[in-house]
């Protein structure tokens, strides 16, 4: 029996690898949802819609009718607002899909949250690690929150039920997806090699010696396949992550290798500011060498650049729950480092 999944920000990394992977399967047919299409999944069904601003025609909504499974990687982060304006919006666009879920999906039998370890508090500050799903939250607000609340609320009288993944770090190979950090050390590796200079660490030297932890989004694509069909997720949330720790001390040196240069010290430096100043830079690079993408834009917001290379407090979560209920697929985050920057050289996304 064919299982029909609807993508919710398709256009992300978490999702685009979602929707390829699913669409790839023989039992699923996936539909992507998100404000535009990208040009390169113009072979998936795609409806294209505005959350926060919804407005189908009968015959867009008649196609949610076969749904019978649901994922939501969708996020927003316009300039300038602050975290609990963003924590609202976020709410907000979410709740939007579950009421139009509630009216246009009567198939419908699970919906997938994608969350994130700042469901435990990782932006703010040194925390309880390693995590468990169990932790008691934070002082709010988190968007993250409010999002399983709404879902375990709306599902309580439902025929469908929820699960929640909480994964760190996502690296895959994904246009407009610029907080996709693999393709950001890409990028930013490629501006040294051009301007002569070793690939410093741009950030705390305290931060280069904590434990961190990542996600292949191939990795995270199949946890969401379990999760949608997995008889014992049901009302469960879980850590997803390669299932190793790292610090950059160590993986810096790798990097540097995988892109031809020589790995540098700490230096506090602002990235927002650096992608400014080399802006014009890229796309002399990009047109130069015939890149995929001459727009820096499009490949890396810069700010998170800046967050994840200062965060000198440890971010480790507990995988446990999740083996426990059958999830067991693990990778080593450094193999994963070298096969994506290759990738990104093979495919033109770095010279």
């Amino acid at each position: 029996m064919s299982q029909n999944a609807l993508i919710a920000g398709a256009s992300g990394i978490i999702g685009r690898y979602a929707l390829t992977h699913l669409g790839a399967l023989e039992d699923w047919q996936v539909t992507g949802l998100a404000r535009s299409r990208p040009d390169d999944l113009a072979d998936y069904d795609f409806v294209e819609l505005d959350l926060l601003a919804p407005g189908l025609s009968e015959a867009t909504l008649k196609t949610f009718n076969d749904t019978t499974h649901m994922v939501y990687a969708g996020f927003v982060q316009p300039p300038g607002m602050s975290w609990a304006e963003l924590s609202a919006l976020n709410a907000e666009m979410f709740e939007g899909l579950i009421a139009l879920a509630e009216q246009h999906m009567p198939a419908l039998k699970r919906v997938v949250l994608m969350q994130g370890q700042k469901y435990y508090g990782s932006h703010l500050g040194p925390f309880k690690t390693p995590t468990k799903e169990d932790d008691a939250r934070h002082e709010p607000p988190n968007f993250y929150f409010d999002q399983q609340d709404h879902l375990a609320e709306r599902s309580q009288n439902a025929a469908w039920d929820w699960v929640c993944l909480r994964p760190h770090i996502v690296c895959g190979l994904a246009p407009r997806s610029p907080m996709n950090l693999v393709m950001q050390i890409g990028v930013y590796g490629s501006l040294c090699k051009e301007l002569g200079t070793p690939l410093n660490f741009p950030g705390k030297a305290s931060a280069m010696k904590t434990l961190q932890q990542a996600n292949d989004a191939d990795l995270i694509a199949r946890a969401v396949e379990w999760a949608l069909t997995g008889e014992r997720c049901g009302g469960e949330a879980f850590n997803i992550t390669n299932g190793d720790l790292i610090r950059w001390e160590n993986m810096w040196p790798i990097i540097a290798e995988e892109l031809g240069l020589e790995p540098g010290p700490p230096v506090e430096i602002s990235m927002v500011e650096f992608g400014a100043e080399h802006h014009d830079l890229w796309r002399k690079i990009a047109e130069r060498e015939g890149l995929n993408q001459a727009d820096m834009s499009q490949l890396a917001d810069w700010s998170f650049s800046d967050y994840i290379y200062n965060i000198d407090w440890d971010v480790a979560a507990n995988t446990i729950k999740a083996r426990l209920h059958g999830f067991d697929i693990c990778m080593d985050t450094e193999d994963m480092m070298r096969r994506l920057l290759r990738r990104l050289k093979s495919e033109r996304w770095i010279p």
